[in-house]
């Protein structure tokens, strides 16, 4: 398979949720424009041009027994295992830095009611300790680390006020009291977007990996110390104190860089990490995009001065629904949607660069694109040039900036006519046959029940097949 597949390698894949997942570039460049006007307007966005100034905290959690890649057993073992039932225990740490690189005090969560002597004992002096009934951080532990640790520890190092302090949106970091204390002390809380923490988030982009592989190595080097004794709870400090020393303050402050965060600037973010589904979803993903203003000028072309005027008419009267003949219902609809779409963006002031987001034609088929031959079709009209040679492989509807109606594209004209009549029609269940143009002539029809239509009216008039509604016999024109 490697030989036939050269394009093809292995490598390690990370969990990605499906909230991550769906995160787009759109999305978190639009929190980047926002959290700056927001800054800007409380004049705290020169702050992010401090690197001493800008922090980030976030916990992770570390295994008693991190697993190493291999265990050393004799030769032609089929079985290995490894022995331990607590394997699997951990304990929480937030970890807290700057952009300059400068690391904040931690905090350890334990799972105790009241956390023992003989594991305190073991802790830095300057190092926040909790407990919850989980051992996980919760809104009073992160409460305490910010009223006990963090906020002296600031007075202490002499660092300037105000402060920004992003956080991700966790319930645990956004409560009425912390707040409140924040904005006593001047430190400035500022939620991160949702589900892209493993995008802006410095301590998932830069610390925690390195961090978590110099913990296996130290726990390691523990137990060679200690005759393989597994690591307790009362070592844990004395251990991740030295994991915490491998991590640089260049690693850190690459990670501020890279996130985005300081310097304040979107285009640092790797938007290259999200995933090709999100991706896929932004550029296509079932919205096709067209320019308003050019769309509805191309239609009102086609469609003549005489009904453009009728069309005109009736909307200016204020009739609901259409009033003149009911094949022209459905194009009439189509006129009035798009007509009422611009009409909107130039009373909120936008320009005609906007575009009308278009989606997909309600349970249609799709069009075979692929190479195979449909005798059927092929059969049944002899006339009509083949999908695959009449288009090319992807229909993509981007907005046309061109102001001449030379240079307008007749097929995506088409295409995204028939997608609004089926966004903008009431009856959910009806379809709007998508027309592909060429050359001026009508290519194919995928009709309301998937079955192709003839290339010309002459030969396939409109309403030879039975499905054929007559308020729609203008749009198939």
């Amino acid at each position: 398979m490697d030989s036939r597949h050269p394009e093809i390698t292995q490598r390690v894949s990370q969990n990605l949720t499906t909230a991550r997942d769906n995160v787009t570039e759109r999305q978190i460049r639009n929190w980047f424009s926002e959290i700056k006007d927001y800054l800007v307007a409380k004049n705290l966005f020169e702050i992010t041009k401090c690197p001493n100034r800008v922090f980030n905290a976030d916990e992770s959690a570390f295994y008693l027994q991190p697993k190493g890649d291999k265990v050393l057993t004799r030769k032609g073992e089929k079985n290995v295992y490894r022995p331990g039932n607590d394997e699997k225990e951990c304990i929480t740490v937030l970890v807290t830095a700057n952009a300059e690189g400068i690391m904040a005090p931690p905090m350890i969560v334990f799972t105790y009611t009241r956390v023992p002597g003989y594991i305190s004992a073991n802790i830095p002096e300057s190092w926040g300790i909790e407990n919850s009934e989980n051992g996980w951080m919760c809104s009073a532990t992160f409460y305490e680390y910010m009223t006990n640790i963090f906020e002296p520890w600031l007075t202490e190092q002499k660092i300037a006020r105000p402060i920004v302090f992003f956080v991700d949106g966790h319930v645990s970091h956004l409560t009425l009291h912390l707040s409140n204390f924040c904005v006593e002390k001047q430190i400035e809380l500022i939620s991160l977007f949702p589900n892209s923490t493993h995008l802006l988030q410095p301590m998932d982009v830069a610390v925690f990996r390195p961090l978590k592989h110099a913990w296996k190595l130290e726990v390691q080097q523990w137990r060679l110390d200690n005759s393989g004794h597994k690591l307790q709870k009362q070592h844990f400090g004395k251990v991740l104190e030295a994991a915490l020393k491998h991590i640089s303050e260049d690693t850190i402050r690459n990670g501020f860089k890279v996130s985005g965060l300081c310097p304040f600037n979107e285009h640092n973010v790797k938007f290259t990490k999200l995933s090709k589904t999100s991706l896929s979803e932004e550029n296509r993903g079932g919205n096709l995009a067209i320019n308003a203003k050019i769309l509805l000028s191309g239609l009102e072309d086609r469609i003549g001065r005489e009904r453009k005027n009728s069309f005109e008419m009736c909307l200016l009267e204020g009739n609901i629904e259409w009033n003149g003949p009911i094949e022209e219902k459905t194009l009439y609809e189509i006129w009035k949607s798009i007509k009422l779409e611009t009409n909107e963006r130039q009373d909120d002031g936008r320009n005609n660069e906007e575009a009308v987001v278009l989606q997909p034609l309600h349970s249609s088929p799709p069009l075979n694109l692929n190479n195979e031959k449909n005798t059927d079709y092929e059969s049944a009209h002899p006339h009509c040039t083949p999908i695959k040679d009449a288009i090319s492989e992807e229909v993509n509807l981007q907005p046309i900036n061109s102001k001449k109606e030379d240079y307008l594209d007749w097929e995506e004209f088409f295409m995204a006519t028939a997608f609004l009549a089926a966004k903008r029609s009431k009856d959910p269940h009806t379809q709007v046959g998508a027309c592909i143009v060429n050359d001026d002539k009508v290519i194919v029809g995928v009709g309301y029940n998937g079955m192709p239509k003839g290339c010309h009216d002459d030969e396939f008039p409109w309403g030879k097949n039975s499905d054929d509604p007559l308020e729609k016999k203008s749009l198939y024109g």
